[in-house]
């Protein structure tokens, strides 16, 4: 089996450049026949002249017509795109690429369902793809309820940890680093709420932020980390429009740069539960790379909650079906409150269940399965065969795909977010 893979430039700082080399190597074990190239799809996120060059002395990205060359030597059975997004002008690139290789099967993995309900051009890449990948169930009934015409073509393979933070789970660098941070952050004792990601304008920020004004009348002293924000003008804006005061955000929140060194992330979420006591928790309210943060934050043995981004509710240390403040408050509350056995308990339960079955090997086995049931059958999707019968890729999918369920009301409310990252160093964190 030949399989072209299409991604982003990996130097970019997003994590589907990680994702798409794990599942690279992976799909390479199994013996298949494996080519990964890179282009910049144009999708918004980063400004092209800031991130596209050249910067690690690698091939620069490839545009279209570069890469249907390739397609037409290498002739894929199978094209996987693997990209952030897309842009209008890249779709009569893609079709181009499709058809220079001879028409194999199309692939594309959505990040997220928030892309393709604001943006007319991945919407139109969901469309003209034989196989839609999300990255868990509930962002499949998400897409599902957007856009019913490509329901039946959308199948869910669900997000792992980083491997890197199993092995970190188990370093006592790690665990130094987090005792630095408990006695720089919490030197009275005060618990901790994480958050990973971005602070802007989005729903499930804006519950974190309400739930976060009750949790300070509960427990006073609490501090909530922004790991990924600047403090800057607008974000403290944002952060007032939700009803914080000046004084709790000098007070009560601390503002971090991003931090790319694995290690200190791994401190972070140790020092939440370090040396047998609960000093505080991961919550993840948006989607999209929370995902990402929730399942590293299980792999590292740490509290998390994360709200309807998980297809099993056995992961999360408290969870809920929906980001809402009373239900975010709840699941907070629940942690601060109960006792470092039972928290204990429900970590260990999760970090089994990850380690597992949302492993890297399964996200990989899960892809392999895939490719091999789409290569049964090279017809193109909707064909109808001689006899007028359903194709046989068409049969194909009915086996993949579980069209029997509900879809569920609630997944219209959830949000999705991407974010970048920025290099901090260890010093400067702790000087802050």
């Amino acid at each position: 089996m030949k399989i072209l893979y299409i991604s982003i430039p990996k130097y970019i700082p997003s994590g589907v450049v990680s994702v798409t080399q794990y599942l690279v190597e992976g799909v390479k074990n199994y013996g298949f026949d494996v080519r990964l190239v890179s282009c910049w799809p144009g999708t918004g996120y980063y400004d092209y002249k800031n991130y596209c060059y050249d910067s690690t002395k690698e091939t620069a990205p490839l545009t279209a017509s570069q890469i249907a060359e390739v397609a037409r030597e290498f002739r894929p059975d199978i094209i996987h795109v693997h990209t952030m997004g897309v842009a209008e002008s890249w779709h009569g690139g893609i079709n181009l690429i499709k058809e220079t290789a001879g028409n194999p099967v199309l692939v594309y993995t959505l990040h997220t369902p928030k892309q393709a309900k604001y943006d007319l051009p991945t919407i139109e890449m969901c469309n003209i793809s034989d196989v839609v990948i999300t990255l868990s169930e509930s962002h499949k009934l998400r897409l599902g309820n957007l856009y019913p015409d490509i329901r039946g073509k959308i199948v869910a393979i669900h997000n792992f940890p980083e491997p890197t933070f199993f092995e970190l789970s188990k370093s006592k660098e790690v665990d130094e680093y987090a005792r630095q941070f408990v006695d720089h952050y919490t030197p009275k004792n005060e618990k901790i709420i994480l958050y990973i990601g971005r602070v802007e304008e989005l729903k499930g920020l804006k519950f974190l932020f309400l739930a976060f004004k009750n949790i300070l009348l509960k427990y006073p002293s609490t501090k909530l980390l922004l790991v990924g924000s600047f403090g800057g003008a607008e974000e403290r804006k944002f952060i007032q429009d939700c009803g914080i005061s000046d004084k709790v955000i000098d007070t009560n929140i601390v503002f971090i740069n991003w931090v790319r060194n694995d290690i200190l992330i791994a401190a972070y979420y140790r020092m939440l539960f370090l040396d047998g006591k609960v000093n505080g928790v991961v919550v993840t309210p948006i989607a999209y790379r929370a995902l990402m943060v929730f399942m590293n934050a299980i792999a590292m043995k740490s509290p998390a909650v994360t709200f309807g981004e998980i297809d099993d509710s056995r992961l999360a240390t408290a969870s809920s079906l929906l980001a809402h403040p009373r239900n975010i408050f709840n699941c907070i509350d629940d942690i601060f409150s109960a006792k470092p056995s039972e928290i204990k308990r429900r970590i260990d339960n999760s970090y089994e269940l990850v380690k597992n079955t949302y492993s890297l090997e399964n996200y990989i086995e899960k892809h392999v399965e895939l490719y091999e049931r789409l290569l049964k059958s090279k017809k193109p999707r909707g064909d109808k065969n001689e006899s007028g019968d359903e194709s046989n890729l068409d049969k194909i999918f009915n086996e993949l795909l579980d069209e029997g369920g509900e879809l569920d009301r609630v997944f219209e409310q959830f949000l999705n977010e991407d974010d970048g990252s920025l290099d901090s160093e260890f010093e400067s964190i702790l000087n802050q």
